[in-house]
């Protein structure tokens, strides 16, 4: 019974994850995404390019059809999901700055981009496809 409970407080511990099939590595993020957007309100699209590397905290935003790009500052994650706040940093007057967004993993290749405005209301919608990995 000692050795028994020995192993489970340190698997506990150290992160036996194979024991917890359904957890996930948070790096699944890294890679460079794209994607369509699609706005609710205006009934258009967009193209979206998102670069992640979640170990530099290097998270780079491009709507290059809208000609603005900016940075996302992770406010949390739960490793299957991150929550970022945006900031335009060129084309302030192009694309909305200071929303929230959602970054949900579908699977290794694919994960859905939700947009919320400011009042919290969900803007735009995507699902984006991992183009390259990168920060590993």
């Amino acid at each position: 019974m000692q050795k028994y409970l020995s192993f489970l407080v340190l698997c506990f511990f150290v992160g036996c994850t194979s024991f917890f099939p359904g957890k996930t590595s948070i790096h699944w993020i890294d890679g460079i995404w794209t994607g369509v957007g699609y706005q609710l309100d205006i009934n258009e699209t967009w193209k979206i390019e998102f670069h992640a590397d979640s170990q530099r905290d290097f998270f780079i935003i491009r709507y290059p059809d809208l000609n603005c790009h900016g940075t996302w500052t992770l406010t949390s994650s739960d490793g299957y999901s991150f929550s970022f706040t945006e900031k335009i940093e060129k084309g302030e007057h192009e694309c909305a700055d200071g929303g929230s967004v959602v970054i949900t993993r579908v699977d290794e290749n694919h994960s859905s981009f939700s947009y919320f405005r400011k009042d919290g209301m969900l803007d735009s919608f995507s699902t984006l496809e991992r183009k390259r990995v990168t920060g590993q």
